[in-house]
């Protein structure tokens, strides 16, 4: 099947330019409010304070409530790692006894500064992944920058990723079958992610799975030309908003460190298969399709498709777009082709 969506990925591109944003989003975006507030002296956590409040009350609306989903079991727990741990949320469907499943470790959004860990979205996210894919789904609840910035939320990560390969008692995972991936800053820890488990020998990472990738920290790629496509005016120079995340979450560390920047990296070679959705209005397509592109050459499997109309949220607005239900419809697919792959 993989050809077959490549193939259509690509006569798709040829056609990516002259669509409009989605008329739905537009509508939408016209009345989403801003969930981050503006730097005016405050110091971070009042910042990510005030944010979060806007945010899960925005969602909560958006998201809205699918019974379906009350049959995924979900519970917290906590991985052994530095002195705090690393809390973690489970999240698993209704399982045949006495099986192994896959399990697919998620990294959230929100620039590495943002927590939307507990935002209604990425719940509902987790829940309908578990069950459409029949995986369990292992969210990870990573360290905040700037406060602990690179490397502090990858070996959080890396920490989760071997905590579950290693058998976690009454989790039934296949080790064999362990994917990884996250949305945004999250995609960027999960490709990071897949690099350092591959460098270090292991746990093996059957799949990455990036949506709406920020893999370049050097801003090279960054597709300022789509800004005013969105109406966000200043089309000349990157969202100030990114600019600061960037700088929170890399700190002093070499922005084109291939663990920073996964897309500057020199050598693809061993990665797990991926599936990188990226979107038409987000400034990052560029970055996952690079990555996409790099993998390939390197001769990893992969399935890279580029949403026309969609913008970065794209995968936390099912509720709204027809393609985004069928962006989380694709994830679904990958994750049940664990742990061959497509």
């Amino acid at each position: 099947m993989a050809p077959i969506i490549s193939a259509l990925s690509k006569c798709f591109d040829s056609l990516r330019s002259d669509m409009p944003i989605d008329p739905v989003i537009r509508d939408w975006l016209q009345t989403a409010p801003s969930f981050l507030p503006p730097d005016t002296g405050l110091s971070v956590p009042e910042r990510r304070s005030r944010m979060k409040a806007a945010y899960v009350a925005a969602m909560a609306e958006l998201v809205g409530a699918d019974p379906r989903l009350a049959a995924v079991r979900v519970e917290d727990a906590t991985v052994p790692y530095g002195s705090r741990g690393v809390r973690v949320r489970v999240y698993r469907p209704p399982l045949p006894d006495g099986d192994s499943v896959p399990a697919f470790v998620h990294l959230f959004g929100g620039g590495w500064w943002q927590s939307t860990f507990d935002g209604p979205d990425m719940i509902e996210l987790c829940r309908r992944t578990a069950l459409d894919a029949g995986v369990i789904v292992v969210q990870v609840d990573y360290a905040l920058a700037p406060e602990r910035p690179y490397p502090a939320a990858l070996e959080e990560a890396y920490a989760v990723l071997g905590w579950l390969a290693g058998g976690v008692d009454g989790l039934p995972v296949d080790p064999g079958a362990i994917a990884v991936g996250g949305v945004s800053a999250g995609a960027n820890l999960a490709a990071a992610l897949c690099r350092l488990a591959r460098d270090r020998g292991g746990p093996a990472i059957a799949l990455q799975v990036l949506e709406v990738p920020a893999l370049d920290a050097t801003l090279e790629l960054y597709d300022v030309s789509v800004l005013s496509a969105l109406g966000s005016g200043d089309d000349s120079r990157p969202a100030p908003s990114l600019v600061e995340a960037w700088d929170g979450y890399v700190g002093s560390a070499d922005r084109a460190d291939p663990y920073v920047s996964p897309v500057r990296a020199a050598d693809f070679a061993g990665l797990p298969a991926a599936l990188i959705l990226t979107a038409e209005f987000d400034p990052l397509w560029r970055e996952g399709r690079a990555y996409g592109d790099a993998l390939a050459d390197a001769g990893v499997r992969v399935v890279s498709v580029t949403y026309g109309g969609q913008i970065h949220g794209a995968p936390s607005l099912s509720a709204l777009s027809a393609s985004s239900r069928a962006w989380r419809a694709q994830v679904s697919w990958a994750l049940r082709t664990l742990p061959g792959g497509w």
